[in-house]
């Protein structure tokens, strides 16, 4: 997501300011929430909360990355000089060869890229958020600089956030880290030393 600026008032570093001046920052109330008017028009400036997307690559795209690989290079190369030396038989089997592991390597990756956006679609990650004064579940793309996201064990996050409250709060994050074990988390302030 963007820069969190939901207002004239500029929010930087808010893990190192109190939850009172983030809050204010946001002009968001903890006990009610967004309205749905403040969410659309967050939307409109912030747009959705999405990571951006790649440029997909067309399949001429994938065949020419597989074509320009220096193990084609010298393979071409020996099939080059299997012919010029008279050996159309070895000559012939490395073009075999190379034609098979560019349509090998061309249909994998293909493929890949295919079940990346099927994963892409299967995983809508829901997030309950307080609007209006009324706790609701919205799907995370919809989440808006200010959401007070709610948030109970085994749940995934899918923005950044300031805490306002947890109680002995652990969070996995391995995918990010590589840590192996879950990271305490507190809504207090947090020195830049840190």
């Amino acid at each position: 997501m963007k820069k969190a600026t939901a207002s004239s008032n500029t929010l930087n570093d808010p893990y190192r300011q109190s939850v009172q001046d983030v809050l204010q920052a946001l002009e968001v109330d903890p006990e009610k929430g967004l309205s749905d008017k403040e969410v659309e028009k967050r939307r409109k400036k912030f747009g959705p909360n999405t990571l951006e997307e790649q440029d997909r690559e067309s399949i001429w795209q994938i065949l020419l990355a597989q074509v320009m690989n220096p193990v084609i290079y010298l393979l071409s190369a020996a099939a080059l000089l299997a012919f010029l030396f008279g050996d159309i038989a070895e000559g012939v089997a490395i073009l075999v060869v190379l034609l098979i592991n560019t349509f090998i390597g061309f249909w994998m990756e293909f493929k890949a890229q295919k079940s990346m956006e099927a994963l892409k679609e299967m995983d809508k990650i829901q997030a309950r958020v307080l609007r209006n004064g009324e706790k609701t579940t919205i799907d995370a793309e919809a989440i808006v600089p200010g959401d007070i996201l709610l948030v109970e064990s085994g749940d995934l996050l899918s923005a950044d956030g300031r805490l306002l409250a947890a109680t002995e709060l652990g969070l996995d994050e391995s995918p990010l880290t590589g840590e192996s074990v879950p990271v305490a988390k507190t809504p207090d302030t947090i020195d830049e030393e840190k």
